[in-house]
Order: structure tokens, then sequence, then C-alpha cells
């Protein structure tokens, strides 16, 4: 049987690292603005300025003074060529998201390590299985890890 001791602690550390990259992020959540160009398929919208396709800008909805997070505007910009389907994907992993995602994580690792002590403290069958099944549940959060250096092969699940 593999040994699945570090993996809570490889994981909350995985979550922090995401939770300081969301936090450093502008908040979502994010939207893509097409007004100034298009996405890399379509054409460009109407209006659009004339002196080139600077693309579209990802902008966040959020109440700041500075909402524009990537763009490419003015008469010498490069241009951000992104398809729509590639632009889909990135507003849903805006910062809320993965804040979230955080939370799920710390939420599932705090269940685990609560039916573990429950466990051995009285060998509640019920508490062992529940464990068990979180400690599963753990395996596969650790499966967007697997190519990380301080991940161990057996830490993820067989399928």
């Amino acid at each position: 049987m593999a040994d699945l001791t570090g993996l809570p602690d490889f994981l909350l550390a995985r979550w922090e690292e995401d939770e300081t990259g969301a936090r450093a992020a502008k908040p979502g959540p994010w939207r893509w603005d097409t007004s100034g160009g298009a996405f890399e398929e379509e054409p460009a919208p109407a209006g659009a300025p004339d002196w080139g396709d600077a693309g579209p800008n990802l902008v966040t909805d959020a109440p700041l003074g500075d909402q524009v997070v990537i763009c490419a505007t003015g008469h010498d910009a490069s241009s951000v060529i992104v398809a729509r389907a590639d632009a889909e994907h990135i507003t849903r992993w805006d910062p809320d998201r993965v804040l979230a995602e955080v939370q799920r994580g710390r939420f599932l690792v705090g269940l685990y390590q609560e039916r573990q002590r429950a466990a051995l403290a009285d060998d509640d069958p019920h508490a062992w299985t529940a464990a068990a099944v979180l400690l599963m549940a753990l395996q596969l959060e650790a499966l967007p890890h697997a190519g990380h250096a301080d991940c161990h092969a057996d830490w993820l699940p067989t399928l």
C-alpha cells in the first residue's frame, strides 16, 4: 500500500501557491472586450481601429480604477491573437474561481484530518471509512499536480 501521509501537506502547499497567484492578480470576474479587436478566427468588429488588429482586451468587471487585465491597444501595440475557445478558457479560470477551488481543497483536507483524528481516537469504523473515502478524494485532487517535482507517483489514483 502506498504511503500517503505527505499528500495533504503537498496539496496544501500547491493551493497556497495558487492562492498567492490569484490574490496578486486583478479580481474577477474577467471577460473579453472585443471593441478594440476580434478573436483570431473572427472579423474585426464594426468601429474597431483601422490601424491594425490589436486583438481583444481581457478586462475585469470588479470595481477598480484600472480594469484591463491584458490588452494590446495603441498604434505601436503588439497584437493579442487569441482564439475564442482559448479566451473562454482563460476567463473561466479567473482569480475568483481559483480562490473557490483553493477553498474547496482546504475544506476536503480539513474533513479528512478530522475524520482521521476521530478514527484514531476511538476506532470508530465509520470514521475509518470516511477517512479512506476522503483520502481517495485527495488523491484525485493530486492529479492536476502530477507533473510537480514534489508529487509522488503513488499519491495519484490508479484508475
